[in-house]
């Protein structure tokens, strides 16, 4: 009878156990790569050009960090969200390691 009273007990709070997320918190990725900016109200962007195509992801983060960064190879760690209307996804500004006061010649 016990035993079927605490296998009852755990069937009922299966759903509650299944509900909840075991790991709330959003996954972060690590970003290598080189920021740029259009003009003085575009966004900043970090441009891995590690990859074919190279991938492009806004940053959102500190304006005054990243202006002094434009041009310069960092590393940023962060979630990463998808972006609206054709725009490249967001990437939060979480952890920045600079890399290289310098960016990386691409091209073919």
């Amino acid at each position: 009878m016990k035993r079927t009273l605490a296998a009852l007990a755990l069937f009922a709070l299966a759903p509650l156990a299944a509900a909840q997320s075991p790991d709330a918190t959003p996954r972060r990725f690590v970003v290598i790569g080189c920021v740029s900016q259009e003009n003085a109200k575009a966004p900043y962007v970090l441009t891995d050009g590690r990859r074919t195509p190279p991938v492009a992801y806004r940053l959102d983060g500190d304006p005054k960090q990243l202006s002094m960064l434009v041009g310069q190879t960092i590393e940023v760690g962060g979630p990463i969200t998808a972006g609206a209307n054709k725009q490249p996804p967001t990437l939060k500004v979480a952890t920045l390691i600079r890399i290289a006061t310098t960016c990386v010649k691409t091209g073919k």
